[in-house]
């Protein structure tokens, strides 16, 4: 049986780990040791949603869940087909360097977050487009730059307001992706068959 050791990891490693050895070979069972009731109920939700049965044991903050594929839906998996975007582009606009409102410490770890499970879901957006204070997470210091690089190199085409690197001084730290003038972003916008703004 197949085991993946994600003790001691924040989200969203585990749910990423597992969905990767889902993905891989679909194998017929899977161990996964987590820390926490959100890695718990995390993994949980990402097995069902795969078809996978789950029977969990309690450590102490570990756990140790066993999955299990239901026979159904490995008959059925030649079926089923990740869904997709239709008609176009779907465009990712993310317009701050911080994930929703409230905590600005909590909204930095959020984001960062957000942007890294980004190369792992399905469907992925074409491009992003970063605006405002969202260009700090393109440039120098930003704890996101591998990841952006490497989706670049996957063919998801990237952004940045020329506008507001410019303001906050940061056109010459740009460290993934290229320089948009506010004419190429809204005809991006308006054209996409899908957007989603953060």
């Amino acid at each position: 049986m197949k085991e993946i050791d994600a003790r001691g990891l924040s989200c969203p490693q585990p749910v990423v780990l597992t969905k990767k050895a889902i993905d891989e070979n679909r194998p017929p069972e899977l161990r996964v040791f987590v820390t926490g009731k959100a890695a718990l109920e995390n993994v949980t939700r990402l097995a069902a949603s795969n078809g996978y049965s789950v029977e969990s044991e309690h450590h102490g903050e570990d756990y140790t869940l066993v999955l299990r594929l239901d026979e159904y839906a490995a008959k059925t998996e030649a079926s089923v087909s990740p869904p997709v975007i239709c008609g176009g582009r779907s465009v990712l606009f993310i317009t701050s360097n911080k994930f929703g409102e409230g905590s600005e410490e909590l909204g930095g770890t959020l984001m960062q977050a957000f942007v890294n499970v980004l190369g792992e879901i399905t469907p992925r957006p074409d491009s992003i487009i970063f605006a405002n204070s969202g260009v700090f997470l393109t440039t120098e210091g930003s704890p996101v730059i591998e990841t952006l690089r490497n989706l670049e190199k996957s063919g998801m085409e990237i952004t940045s307001c020329g506008t507001c690197l410019q303001y906050f001084n940061l056109k010459d730290k740009l460290l993934a992706g290229k320089i948009g003038n506010m004419y190429a972003i809204a005809e991006s916008l308006f054209r996409a068959s899908h957007l989603v703004k953060l």
